[in-house]
């Protein structure tokens, strides 16, 4: 009996002195080590350069015009005497593009964006037919016209980090100058406000989506093309 005290006794000091070694050499510093590593991990890929912001922006498929060929075309205005050929210019494209849509009809956030979420949905191209001259010597009304078509050169539909106007250099100047800028080119914005409306975001990403641009933030790209930001 005397024996088995002593060895329970014993078992239970070394499972102590274990326990303290842990805790001296590697416990709250293992601890706030792993918790250090777990942080790191979030937006690890995020870039980390003083003075600067960032965020993450949906990205557009990039696209770029592409002149596939000069066709004579007619160019007065009786063309009753015409023998006109027809050509395919653009063959009929089934493609997709992201958009915002409502997920929750039921969401009663005060934010609109909060009921928002990005869908692919289809984006498709018509075929695209045009009447021209194959045989120029029947008018003199005719000049050669060049056909461009828009071709992906890389796949959008991926979030990549952005540098962005940093919340200090946002005030009510900025967004008025903002608004103006995106009016000027046919973009209609909140007149009503001062501030950065869910009318302004809407026309700053349908203006973001145009142009090829990355998506829902003030990213620099962007500022820069309304002119609002120098390189």
């Amino acid at each position: 009996m005397k024996i088995n005290l002593i060895a329970r006794t014993l078992f239970l000091f070394c499972c102590c002195s274990l326990y303290a070694f842990q805790c001296h050499f590697g416990g709250p510093d293992r601890l706030s080590t792993s918790r250090s590593l777990r942080t790191q991990n979030i937006d690890s890929d995020r870039p980390n350069e003083p003075g600067k912001c960032y965020a993450k922006c949906l990205m557009p498929d990039q696209q770029k015009s592409v002149t596939i060929d000069s066709i004579a075309m007619f160019t007065g205005k009786d063309s009753s005497g015409i023998m006109f050929a027809e050509r395919v210019i653009q063959e009929e494209l089934k493609g997709t593009k992201w958009v915002k849509k409502k997920a929750d009809l039921n969401c009663l956030s005060a934010d609109p964006d909060d009921c928002l979420v990005w869908c692919l949905v289809e984006n498709n191209t018509p075929e695209v037919k045009v009447k021209y001259l194959a045989d120029t010597s029947q008018t003199d009304e005719w000049e050669y016209q060049d056909y461009t078509v828009d071709v992906i050169t890389q796949s959008g539909g991926y979030s990549e980090w952005q540098e962005v106007i940093c919340e200090k250099d946002i005030d009510e100047l900025f967004y008025t100058d903002l608004k103006n800028a995106l009016q000027l080119r046919g973009y209609a914005t909140d007149t009503e406000t001062n501030d950065f409306s869910a009318i302004d975001k809407k026309a700053l990403i349908k203006f973001q989506e145009d142009n090829g641009m990355p998506i829902g933030q003030l990213d620099l790209i962007t500022l820069s093309t309304l002119g609002l930001y120098a390189n």
